[in-house]
């Protein structure tokens, strides 16, 4: 896994529209690059990386969408249909990124509890909280 240092966390893996890391609060996140076009392959190789570094364990995932420009469904419904994260929160800022959000989330019936968020640190407040057995 390639590791890069940023100012304020550690880049654990690079992927073709984005990058996953984690902070000092131990949760993994993924944070697309700007205008990102998101297709099946991508989500596929996205699950896969977040698979690989949580190995077995259950965990959060934090996903920052606001940058991505376009998602096919096939990889909106691959997305929803992943089970190795205990749950998924979405950080949305634009209309375009609430839209493909809504559709995750509302259509797509995911497997594990999912949100949509306009802050990180409300997604946070959330999956912390769930692990401490709140909703």
């Amino acid at each position: 896994m390639t590791k890069k240092k940023r100012q304020n966390y550690e880049v654990i893996h690079t992927t073709r529209t984005g990058e996953f890391f984690r902070k000092k609060d131990g949760v993994l996140r993924f944070s697309y690059f700007d205008s990102t076009e998101v297709f099946l392959e991508d989500a596929l190789e996205n699950i896969a990386a977040a698979n690989r570094i949580n190995g077995h364990d259950c965990q959060p995932l934090l996903i920052d969408i606001t940058t991505v420009r376009y998602m096919k469904n096939d990889a909106r419904k691959a997305f929803s249909m992943e089970r190795n994260a205990s749950a998924i929160a979405l950080i949305t800022s634009s209309y375009i990124s609430r839209v493909i959000g809504n559709f995750f989330i509302g259509l797509e019936k995911t497997v594990v509890p999912s949100r949509l968020f306009n802050s990180e640190e409300d997604a946070i407040r959330w999956v912390k909280g769930l692990s401490n057995g709140k909703k």
